[in-house]
């Protein structure tokens, strides 16, 4: 009987197809697995751009009021009241009010800052808030942040804070604003606690302005109010004034380290006993209201003092008179340097 002959498959054959198929559903796989990831992208970008949407402008905010203290010329280092609340709804909204009692937290006053009508991701406007001790003198170096943070004390000045989306509970009909329908936890109890996190439903985000962030812009400041007085000083006299041993100002015949002496015109030597100096200019009132002189250190070179006067040189830019100088840092052809807690020494050269 004749057989019919059967089809031969080659090993290798089989194989092929084997990895055909098992490449085909490793591909499949790959798409599935792609299509949920992208998937879960797109769910992701949109909260991703509110987070940084706000975050902007709570910087934006905190800027602005780092700007409004260092500007103030009559109390650098003040922060204003939170928004006026009997002005919603007419041309001046979000005007500070004048006074308050603190600590105080309200809306931003954002007209007051110079701000547009900033607003969180959910349209929703800014909140602020305000430790003790930054609205009347003396504001300076040693004032003291009294905001608490998540337990920690004297961790905010002030805090911008994005009340997000309302949760449930929160009503936001508009008019006046009730702290509860917006902040929860401690951040609506109107005290000087706050915090980042809470259990149940919490939503607040906050942004802390710190005592380093605000007095390192106002010594800023300081700074250069004192090193123009010096330059002028110099320029006159031909050399910088001893230091004073207290904060009182009264400078100190050859002491060449310790306070900033404001009655630098009744510093005298023993060679010149005859010879007054030219007074430093005249200080901004707020300076000794704030009693800035307690915390700023001021130092003079050797080369540089009344001793061994300079001259004006052919630029008519004075010079000192002697070869020593100050050595702050890397730099070692200083003439005079102030400093103070926050921030780099101020050089003159």
């Amino acid at each position: 009987m004749n057989m019919v002959p059967r089809p031969a498959f080659s090993r290798s054959r089989v194989k092929r197809e084997r990895g055909a198929a098992f490449l085909t559903l490793l591909a499949l796989v790959s798409l599935a697995a792609m299509t949920v990831l992208i998937s879960m992208l797109h769910g992701a970008h949109p909260a991703a751009a509110r987070s940084d949407e706000t975050m902007r402008v709570l910087a934006q905010a905190k800027q602005a009021l780092l700007d409004w203290a260092v500007s103030n010329d009559t109390l650098p280092g003040q922060l204003p009241c939170p928004e006026d609340l009997s002005l919603i709804g007419t041309a001046e909204e979000g005007t500070a009010m004048d006074t308050c009692t603190l600590p105080a937290i309200g809306r931003l006053p954002w007209r007051t800052l110079g701000l547009p009508d900033l607003r969180d991701a959910n349209r929703d406007k800014l909140w602020y808030a305000l430790s003790p001790g930054f609205r009347s003198a003396p504001i300076n170096s040693a004032t003291q942040a009294r905001l608490s943070v998540d337990g920690v004390p004297n961790s905010a000045v002030a805090i911008v804070l994005s009340p997000g989306a309302a949760l449930p509970g929160q009503a936001r009909p508009g008019g006046i604003p009730m702290i509860a329908n917006y902040l929860e936890a401690l951040n609506s109890s109107g005290t000087d606690a706050f915090t980042t996190r809470a259990t149940g439903s919490f939503n607040d985000i906050l942004l802390l302005l710190t005592g380093r962030d605000l007095m390192r812009t106002v010594e800023a400041r300081v700074h250069n109010e004192i090193g123009l007085r010096l330059r002028a000083y110099f320029q006159q006299n031909f050399y910088f004034p001893y230091a004073a041993a207290a904060d009182d100002g009264a400078c100190k015949d050859r002491l060449a380290s310790g306070r900033l002496p404001l009655d630098a015109g009744n510093c005298t030597h023993p060679a010149f006993p005859a010879t007054l100096p030219a007074a430093l200019p005249a200080f901004p009132l707020w300076f000794g209201a704030n009693n800035w002189t307690a915390h700023i250190s001021y130092q003079v070179a050797a080369g540089c003092v009344q001793s061994t006067p300079g001259t004006a040189g052919t630029d008519g830019v004075a010079d000192c008179g002697g070869t020593g100088r100050l050595t702050v840092g890397s730099n070692a052809a200083v003439k005079a340097s102030i400093a103070t807690p926050n921030r780099l020494p101020y050089t003159l050269q």
